[in-house]
């Protein structure tokens, strides 16, 4: 009886670890998710950001078509402002989707380090699985 009280412990502690795994899978299933949607959003964002610069460089251009010489100069130094303050915002775009790009890279290696897991724990008894308990919650 002793013995069996000990078993139904490992069986109970096995399947705890188990559901563990799959909650992590869970994650990391969101986290990709959440990933390509922010990458799509920030292609979109960049997209728009590339047609309001088109948009607002034509609409200076017009404003200023009719105006003296004396305007060109001015129209000049607007624009030369507006191209700093984008390429300010394009940079933070561009740190973005690095950031994005590195988070797919970590992604990536959670997610082969987690297939050894699974592999691990198919392939293995739950005895030896309660062994390596210690490593895989060290790892989730």
């Amino acid at each position: 009886e002793h013995n069996g009280h000990e078993l139904i412990q490992i069986e109970e502690m096995a399947s705890s670890l188990k559901q563990n795994v799959l909650d992590l899978q869970k994650m990391i299933l969101n986290a990709q998710r959440l990933n390509d949607e922010n990458s799509k959003l920030l292609e979109q964002v960049q997209e728009e950001l590339k047609r309001l610069k088109f948009q607002q460089m034509k609409n200076i251009d017009k404003g200023f078509f009719d105006l003296q010489k004396k305007l060109e100069d001015k129209k000049l130094e607007i624009k030369n402002e507006f191209e700093k303050r984008f390429k300010k915002e394009e940079q933070k775009f561009l740190t973005k989707h690095s950031l994005i790009i590195a988070n797919l890279d970590e992604i990536s290696n959670i997610e082969k380090v987690f297939d050894q897991l699974l592999n691990f724990i198919d392939s293995n008894a739950d005895a030896k699985i309660l062994q390596r308990a210690n490593d895989i919650t060290t790892f989730m």
